[in-house]
């Protein structure tokens, strides 16, 4: 990865620690573990964070645990029930944190449901409008904040 691309996963997490309300060996959850992903993940863990993955791939998960994740999991079936076994993992509460890769609209329920309330959402993937400012407070009935890499963040 070039220095500017380092740059933008560094910034991203900044972003999370200042905005979300959570200290060091927070739970951060990453929805998907392609490059970008797993990427993501690496940087948490540097930065004092215990990073969890899912993804729709066994390989995905498998790799994500080899390159230092708590734990990966593979959503093969309901999202309650992949929730459900993440936080009895992590805490009944949920992540402190999730940060959006996947770049899927199906993954929006899932963040919801992961996070705990008080914690961050961050969209670091392009998404439909769903996250827009305007639809967020209808379609989001948690206490969450929500950011996305370039700027907006908002407190439910």
């Amino acid at each position: 990865k070039s220095d500017a691309e380092k740059n933008k996963l560094r910034n991203n997490l900044e972003k999370i620690k200042i905005e979300g309300i959570f200290d060091f060996n927070s739970n951060i959850l990453i929805v998907g573990l392609g490059s970008i992903g797993l990427l993501m993940g690496q940087a948490a863990k540097n930065m004092g964070y215990k990073p969890f993955g899912i993804d729709l791939l066994q390989e995905r998960a498998d790799l994500a645990k080899k390159m230092g994740f708590e734990n990966a999991f593979v959503l093969l079936d309901d999202i309650e029930d992949i929730v459900s076994d993440m936080k009895l993992e992590v805490n009944a509460n949920g992540f402190d944190a999730v940060i959006m890769t996947s770049g899927s609209d199906s993954a929006i329920p899932l963040a919801v449901d992961a996070v705990r309330d008080g914690g961050t959402i961050n969209v670091f993937s392009s998404l439909s409008s769903v996250f827009k400012k305007d639809k967020a407070a209808t379609e989001i009935n948690s206490a969450i904040i929500i950011t996305d890499f370039v700027s907006f963040c908002i407190a439910l």
